[in-house]
C-alpha cells in the first residue's frame, strides 16, 4: 500500500474512532473532533505528568495514555483486533513476523498519525 492510501485509511480510521457521544456534542468538525480529543488527553493525562526535562514529551504520554486509559478514542488495542485492523487496510493475509512488527509499532503508528493532524489542523 503507498504511503498516501495508507496516510488515508489511517486518518478515517483515526476520525472515526473518536467518540464524544458521552460529553454531549452534536456533529463535529474532523478540526473539533481531534481538539475534542486533544482536550480529553490533557484532562485525563494531565499537564502535570507530561515532564520534557525527565524525557517524556508529549507525544510519548499520548502514546501512553493511548495504550491505557483513553476513553474517548474507541481504536483497536487487543492484538487481535490490531491485525484484523492492518490486514483489512492492506487486504492481504499477513505472516507472523509482520504481525509482530505490527503489534510493537502500532501505537506509535497511531500516535505519529494523530499528532500529524493535530498539526494539520493547527491543534498543537
Amino acid at each position: 500500500m503507498s504511503n498516501e492510501k495508507l496516510y488515508q485509511k489511517s486518518s478515517k480510521y483515526i476520525l472515526d474512532s473518536i467518540d464524544h457521544s458521552n460529553y454531549f456534542y452534536g456533529n463535529l468538525t474532523n478540526a473539533s473532533k481531534l481538539e475534542f480529543l486533544h482536550d480529553i488527553f490533557m484532562e485525563q493525562y494531565g499537564y502535570y505528568r507530561i515532564k520534557p526535562y525527565k524525557g517524556l514529551t508529549k507525544q510519548l504520554a499520548f502514546k501512553e495514555w493511548l495504550s491505557n486509559k483513553s476513553s474517548c478514542f474507541k481504536i483497536a488495542k487487543s492484538e487481535k483486533d490490531i491485525v484484523s485492523l492492518f490486514e483489512n487496510w492492506e487486504n492481504i493475509k499477513l505472516c507472523n513476523d509482520d504481525k509482530d512488527k505490527i503489534i510493537f509499532n502500532y501505537f506509535n503508528f497511531i500516535t505519529s498519525k494523530v499528532f500529524s493532524l493535530f498539526r494539520k489542523y493547527d491543534i498543537i
